[in-house]
């Protein structure tokens, strides 16, 4: 009880911080990537991949990411952009951490790309997927918005056939082995409207598998 009570309260404040660094965002018109997914499914670690950034490192524990991550970098068209790392989902968590934990998602809300990543070794996948899409569908998220499924931990033997994983981008953050693709998502700002349009231009630079 008395744990649930402290990662209540540190999620309240989390919730809090982000939304300040959200106004602080929005101000600099910068485009941003949510990246969500459960826990130990490799968020960081793709972050990290992608961005550079030492910072991003990924940690084997509940609620790794109990502070603000943001990573910024360019994507090959020059763009400067902030990837977003959204605290873990975990299973049967408890009813009294809920709404505290939606509450951190709300990068996705306001983010122009979101990116789900899934552990593709983890024997829950399909379940783990389903709550993720669930969550997400039950947030205020924009009907444009895009959601890119990204298969992670394809090194290891216990992954999932590639034929059982057909939509999502195959990759190994950890290992970074595969192809990197040199497409990436393309932001239009509207700066009258202060809003963003995004279309995904082929996929997210990332390292990926046979494609």
């Amino acid at each position: 009880m008395e744990r649930e009570k402290h990662l209540k309260a540190a999620l309240d404040k989390l919730a809090a911080v982000r939304a300040i660094i959200r106004k602080r965002r929005t101000k600099n018109s910068l485009p941003s990537v949510a990246v969500v997914g459960y826990t130990n499914s490799g968020k960081t670690s793709l972050i990290h991949a992608i961005t550079k950034d030492v910072r991003a490192e990924g940690k084997d524990q509940l609620f790794a990411t109990l502070d603000v991550t943001a990573h910024g970098c360019h994507l090959p068209c020059g763009l400067k952009v902030v990837f977003i790392d959204t605290v873990g989902f975990i299973q049967n968590i408890p009813t009294e951490l809920v709404a505290s934990f939606r509450a951190t998602l709300e990068d996705a809300v306001y983010s122009n790309v979101v990116v789900h990543v899934r552990d593709a070794s983890h024997p829950d996948y399909e379940l783990q997927g389903t709550t993720v899409s669930e969550t997400l569908n039950s947030l205020p998220l924009p009907k444009d918005t895009p959601i890119i499924t990204v298969a992670n931990k394809m090194d290891l033997e216990t992954a999932k056939p590639k034929e059982e994983l057909k939509g999502a981008h195959l990759v190994s953050a950890l290992k970074g082995q595969g192809k990197e693709l040199s497409h990436s998502i393309l932001v239009r700002k509207k700066k009258k409207k202060k809003s963003h349009t995004v279309h995904e231009d082929s996929k997210l630079k990332i390292i990926e598998y046979g494609l």
